[in-house]
């Protein structure tokens, strides 16, 4: 017979049927920004995600919410309802290979945005994993075969506002190492209309205020030419950056990386705008890149993840997850040269903040995620009616 010897511990007894999916609900959520958010070459006025609820015939609900950025979290959630779970309801919730499978057949099609396609996988991906975490009684990490250790926060900064001053950017750095912050994902790369050596000013303000140990990161969210990119990471050698994120324009980057790479001392990092872990494979093998920032939420879930991190193993590069904090550091517990948690300020993710009824404290530029099982958090479900668009249900 068919028993979990409790849902926090235990051992898990099943048949070989087992725990199956029995039904998939999905929420398209969109938050407002208040102010709108600028950084680089893009302006957020809203948090979009999508909530997923897996339920499986053991009574166990796998959750998750995923950031859907630049596409309708309606139509992330439509995909979900209406094309995968039909396709994966009354498989076995363990199946993860085969439900992937079945979620990459169903949601193949021709003349549609591959974006949301690969996101609605990554949704139902995500909350099919915590599902299988509670069925197991442990955390994500430990299933993966990862153990709890402290793990370093860098939390998102330096997106200029108009006129701000390099005192500005001092007293940011000393709000990040008040919430608990280690470091500084600091954005460069055209915000408001800066140079190169203007972004190079203000980075080195923020290392003169943080000091030597914080971990200090450039992101350029593909913002500039590859000359452009050189001009900058010159300047900056000698400021102990952990990485330079995707300096280049994404038409030519692979290439423009590598030769970016080559010609300088700092380490450079690229990932998280693939959709495909084929995609982070030829930025390897390109030579391109140090370290790896891959986005399980925009490149196919958890799953994904772990098959680029296992390539990332086997060419030396370290592995983090791009933002989603309240999984991430799942993630980077889970492989050995996972690098560190990423966050956002309160202000950018109010779901994290604010919706999450568990999060880990930040305490001298470190977290400890809880042993809680499967992802280790619940939601608070008012907050996710409030800011629904939609809610849809899919079975098979």
């Amino acid at each position: 017979m068919t028993s979990v010897a409790g849902r926090s511990g235990g051992l898990l007894e099943q048949t070989a049927t087992g725990s199956t999916i029995e039904s998939i609900e999905a929420f398209g959520v969109r938050i407002p920004l208040e102010p709108v958010v600028s950084a680089a070459r893009f302006s957020r006025r809203a948090r979009d995600i999508v909530v997923t609820r897996l339920r499986t015939s053991d009574g166990v609900e796998g959750i998750c919410f995923n950031a859907v950025t630049g596409t309708d979290p309606v139509e992330v959630a439509r995909v979900i309802t209406q094309d995968i779970a039909p396709a994966i309801c009354g498989h076995s919730a363990f199946a993860i290979e085969r439900t992937l499978q079945l979620a990459v057949a169903a949601t193949y099609r021709y003349q549609r945005d591959w974006r949301v396609m690969v996101r609605a996988r990554a949704c139902v991906d995500s909350a099919q994993w915590d599902a299988i975490g509670k069925l197991l009684g442990q955390p994500l990490f430990r299933v993966w075969g990862g153990e709890l250790r402290d793990l370093p926060v860098i939390v998102w900064g330096g997106a200029a506002a108009q006129g701000a001053t390099l005192d500005d950017v001092a007293q940011e750095m000393a709000t990040i190492r008040a919430m608990g912050g280690g470091g500084c994902k600091f954005k460069v790369g055209y915000l408001n209309g800066l140079t190169p050596a203007q972004d190079a000013q203000r980075l080195r303000a923020a290392r003169e205020a943080a000091g030597p140990d914080f971990l200090l990161i450039a992101d350029a969210n593909q913002g500039w030419t590859r000359a452009e990119a050189l001009d900058f990471a010159h300047r900056v050698e000698d400021l102990n950056l952990l990485w330079i994120e995707e300096p280049c324009r994404w038409p030519n980057d692979r290439r423009d990386l590598a030769l970016v790479r080559k010609a300088t001392r700092v380490p450079i990092a690229g990932g998280q705008m693939e959709i495909t872990a084929e995609g982070c494979r030829d930025l390897m093998l390109e030579g391109a890149i140090d370290y790896c920032n891959f986005d399980a939420s925009w490149g196919g879930g958890p799953s994904v993840w772990r098959k680029v991190a296992a390539l990332a193993e086997a060419h030396g590069i370290p592995i983090t997850q791009h933002q989603e904090s309240h999984f991430g550091g799942h993630l980077v517990l889970s492989v050995k040269d996972g690098v560190a948690l990423e966050v956002y300020p309160p202000y950018l993710d109010p779901p994290y903040y604010e919706m999450m009824t568990e999060r880990p404290r930040f305490e001298n530029g470190m977290c400890r995620l809880s042993e809680a099982p499967g992802w280790g958090f619940d939601l608070d479900w008012d907050f996710v009616a409030r800011y629904a668009l939609a809610s849809m249900k899919g079975t098979r």
